[in-house]
């Protein structure tokens, strides 16, 4: 078995062994990069053999080029692969005392220019536009000049990338789109470039001066907020800072979201130099259109049209800008650009800038528009190279991805120069920093070395694979030397923030798609949130009627429950709503989940609606009504239709073993002895409408509702006969005005005399009232109308009502020296000492179903004597026996029941057990 042991290269121990290191390095270098360059231009020389007339190629033949072109692309890389490892070989091989002198060695060509492009990427420029004029089979237009527009429509994506990846990234652009070095023919641009680093040949020098608002920063603050139509302003210039009558361009960006089908744009106008102060010049006036004329016709000579009056327009408002927000120079950029693109459209660009220099043009005179001495204050040198991919209604290029995913460049979204410069020359005069000063690569610009930064996660800040992990800035061949497996866009799970000191507020690298439909959207949620917690008091609501309709103290506690969780929701819903309007205005991407809330509506609705049913369900709330003999029974009857029967109440004439039971205009009456329970009228009165009975001695009185405006009547009646009584109409009195709605009659003996006790109701405002009347004397005219009859007396309706909400009563009956009230709709009897007036008992009604458990209509109570004779048809007639029989009229369906009653120690009555469920 063979096995390789690998040994580390020797450390250098003097000067000249690092010499012949780097010299033998560099020829091998040289060598293979000659050769490339040789077969590109063997290439470069076939295509151009070829001329216009392409027609005779086929696509294969085309790409055979093709391929040959990205075999010497692929040499290239390889060449630069291999050189980055010459270079990390010789620093891993220096002593730390010659390492400063190792980094001065290969400094030069052709070490970094294999890095930033050498002559083959121009040759390589010109080769695929020509292999693209014969895909396209046209090649008319490859020497065609790029003529710059006046407004650029298009959307960009921005990329962080490093120096030693330049070369991998400009061979990818080169096979889309051609060098494009303005005033150059695309197709010679091999021709302009040396032998050495082309970034000196085919980049631009750029400078820009941004304005803004001192102290406030206006401009900064609605930039980096991405409000609608935020705008920036600068002027830029191309190579050497111009002269008075050279062109200086003014460019206005103007920022759209998408929700106004507006697209991001950049307008720019050129003037001369010698124009620009009186431009910038913030005295107030405001200019006319024949002054902008005058500009930039000055400028542009040949302008007319469309593009002088665009470029008018643009200059006023331009000039209302400056005016309006006070625009002085705040920062300068200025780098090196080389750009990619065709010289016939643009859809498609690409461009890289390096060397990116800001800094602070604080101390300009009044209308400059860059500070005199030339002089940078401040230079502060970014750390990477910005490229940038610019579509104009075209897909990107799926490489952009690939690139992406390999780490050649890193997602560097909405990366700003100006918010870069801004924000680290005027921290004091911004609030918000840009979401990149949380990367290492950038907390030196942001933070002093007496922070004591940690490492924070944080998913809303933090980049896929993209965050920059290097800590302090390093020169240009530090970063060509660095290994590449220890690249600066490693370990990216991380932001830095400063420890034990305020932290500054920062932009979120993606924001909320804010538009004037979100806010409306918050404000129906909001609403929303109210309408649960108006829900919740409504149920809280239904809790206390069932509390008092059942006297129960859990019901009210859960309704109270509910009214705090409905004032809680209320108030946590306007907390939420002023949070997210504020998450909104600051277009923050996060925050606007809401955990807790729903929770804790739900739990409360289940609750509520968990008790209304625990008390509505028959089962536990309502008592059921089964027959069982000897307990429960319901009296069978004849001789009268159900549809014409509809019992009101019911009094036992115990003499004449019947009860009687008033229905409509007529009171009938039922026997209760031996044989069949026929029904038959006693009487009859026209419009009679009777609630109510009560028996004293063989005068039957009666009492009728009438009309609900107008005030009851009382009847009186003479009971005649044994055998199918008859009752003879002796008259009629009206009640007092007050007395209405009557529904309830009961007699009562007070030192030896008589007393009515009649009910009357107020359904308007839910009062049931129960006045004292004296016996009335059976003294009538002839119409049988006896005088108007007044209460001398009532009883105390908020003792008798206490804790109910349904208080009509429908039947009354003093018993045994206690008065007891039936009040239909809360289904329950009361029972009152008339002495005392406290109140002795309560009892839930029986339910005979769901359809028919608020019509019970009657009551009357009745006590058994052992020596009644009694014949089994009936509770009065099941046995000889002592006890209470409670008789209970039932309005619809029409029924009598009778139950024998479970008697109290404290003289109360409960329902036998078959009256319950």
């Amino acid at each position: 078995m063979n096995s390789t042991t690998h040994h580390p290269s020797p450390v250098f121990t003097n000067k000249a062994e690092i010499d012949a290191f780097v010299k033998e390095a560099e020829a091998r270098i040289r060598d293979e990069l000659h050769s490339v360059e040789a077969d590109a231009k063997i290439l470069l020389a076939d295509l151009s053999a070829l001329g216009e007339t392409t027609s005779f190629l086929s696509r294969k033949e085309v790409e055979a080029f093709k391929s040959h072109a990205d075999e010497i692309s692929a040499r290239l890389v390889s060449l630069k692969d291999s050189t980055a490892s010459s270079m990390h070989s010789l620093l891993a091989r220096s002593p730390d005392s010659f390492h400063s002198y190792s980094k001065s060695q290969v400094s030069g060509h052709p070490w970094a220019s294999i890095f930033g492009g050498t002559r083959v990427i121009t040759i390589l420029s010109e080769i695929y536009l020509k292999i693209r004029c014969l895909y396209e089979n046209d090649a008319s237009n490859a020497n065609q000049e790029w003529v710059p527009p006046s407004v650029f429509d298009r959307s960009t994506h921005k990329y962080w990338i490093e120096q030693n990846n330049l070369t991998e990234v400009m061979l990818k652009c080169l096979g889309e789109v051609p060098l494009l070095v303005y005033g150059k023919d695309p197709s010679k641009i091999s021709n302009i470039s040396s032998e050495e680093d082309i970034w000196d040949t085919i980049s631009t020098s750029i400078t820009s001066i941004y304005f803004d608002s001192p102290k406030t920063m206006v401009l900064y603050k609605d930039r980096i907020a991405r409000v609608e139509a935020a705008q920036l302003f600068r002027i830029r210039w191309y190579g050497n800072k111009p002269s008075d009558h050279e062109l200086i361009f003014l460019e206005l960006k103007t920022h759209h979201e998408r929700w106004v089908q507006n697209k991001s744009v950049k307008e720019r106008v050129a003037l001369k130099a010698c124009d620009l102060s009186e431009v910038l010049l913030r005295d107030g006036r405001q200019w006319s259109k024949d002054i902008a004329t005058e500009k930039v016709k000055n400028a542009k000579p040949k302008a007319t049209g469309k593009e002088l009056e665009d470029a008018i327009a643009l200059l006023l408002r331009i000039r209302k800008l400056v005016i309006k927000k006070n625009l002085q120079p705040r920062v300068r950029s200025s780098y090196r650009r080389v750009a990619f693109q065709s010289n016939t459209n643009n859809d498609l660009r690409f461009t890289i800038d390096r060397d990116i220099e800001l800094s602070s043009e604080e101390g300009a005179a009044l209308g400059a528009w860059c500070r005199h001495d030339d002089k940078n204050v401040n230079p502060v040198m970014m750390p990477v190279g910005v490229f940038e991919v610019k579509l104009g209604g075209v897909a990107a290029p799926e490489w952009v991805e690939s690139l992406l995913q390999e780490e050649k460049i890193q997602d560097g979204h909405k990366f700003s120069k100006y918010l870069s410069g801004a924000s680290i020359h005027f921290q004091k005069d911004v609030k918000t920093l840009p979401y990149w000063a949380q990367y290492p690569l950038f907390t030196q610009f942001y933070y002093s070395a007496d922070d004591d930064i940690e490492a924070n996660y944080n998913k809303d800040n933090s980049l896929d694979n993209s965050e920059i992990t290097r800590l302090t800035l390093e020169s240009e061949t530090d970063s060509l030397l660095r290994n590449e497996k220890k690249g600066i866009f490693k370990n990216i799970a991380f932001r830095c923030v400063p420890r034990g000191k305020k932290e500054k507020m920062v932009a979120p690298k993606s924001r909320a798609r804010i538009e004037p439909k979100t806010y409306f959207a918050a404000e129906r949620t909001f609403i929303q949130w109210i309408s649960a917690a108006l829900l919740l008091v409504t149920v809280s609501a239904l809790l206390f009627t069932l509390a008092e309709t059942h006297a129960d103290n859990g019901s009210k506690i859960n309704a109270k429950i509910l009214l705090v969780v409905a004032l809680f929701l209320a108030l946590y819903a306007l907390a939420v709503y002023f949070r997210r309007l504020h998450l909104m205005k600051n277009s923050k991407p996060y925050g606007y989940t809401d955990h807790l809330a729903p929770i804790i509506l739900t739990l409360a609705i289940v609750t509520g609606i968990g008790s209304i049913l625990y008390h509505a369900l028959p089962s536990n709330s309502i008592k059921t009504v089964r027959e069982s003999e000897g307990q429960c029974h319901r009296v069978p009857y004849s001789g009268i239709s159900l549809l014409e029967f509809q019992p009101s109440d019911i009094t036992i004439d115990s003499t004449r073993n019947n009860a009687i039971v008033p229905s409509n205009n007529q009171i009938t009456a039922i026997n209760l002895g031996s044989g069949e329970h026929e029904v038959h009228s006693l009487s009859s009165v026209e419009f009679g409408d009777f609630e109510a009975t009560v028996l004293v001695g063989d005068i039957l009185f009666a009492i009728s509702e009438y009309s609900i405006d107008e005030p009851s009547k009382l009847f009186a009646f003479e009971m005649i006969g044994s055998n199918k009584p008859k009752a003879e109409l002796l008259g009629s009195w009206k009640l007092a005005g007050s007395v209405k709605g009557s529904e309830g009659i009961a007699h009562r003996e007070v030192d030896g005399k008589g007393q009515l006790l009649i009910s009357s109701y107020d359904a308007l405002m839910n009062i049931s009232q129960i006045h004292i009347f004296e016996m009335p004397q059976l003294d009538f005219n002839d119409d049988l109308e006896g005088p108007k009859l007044h209460p001398i007396s009532r009883l105390n309706e908020k003792i008798m009502s206490a804790g109910i909400t349904k208080t009509k009563i429908s039947s009354m009956q003093v018993f045994e020296d206690t008065l007891h009230v039936l009040y239909d709709n809360a289904m329950m009897i009361r029972s009152f000492d008339l002495y005392s007036g406290e109140m002795k008992g309560e009892i839930k009604l029986p339910s005979v179903g769901t359809t028919y458990d608020k019509q019970w209509e009657g009551l009357f109570f009745e006590r058994l004597q052992s020596s009644q004779a009694l014949d089994g048809s009936n509770l009065r007639g099941s046995s000889a026996k002592e006890g209470v029989v409670l008789h209970l009229a039932l309005d619809s369906p029409p029924q009598v029941w009778q139950f024998f009653m479970n008697e109290e120690k404290d003289g109360t009555f409960t329902f036998p057990k078959c009256a319950a469920a």
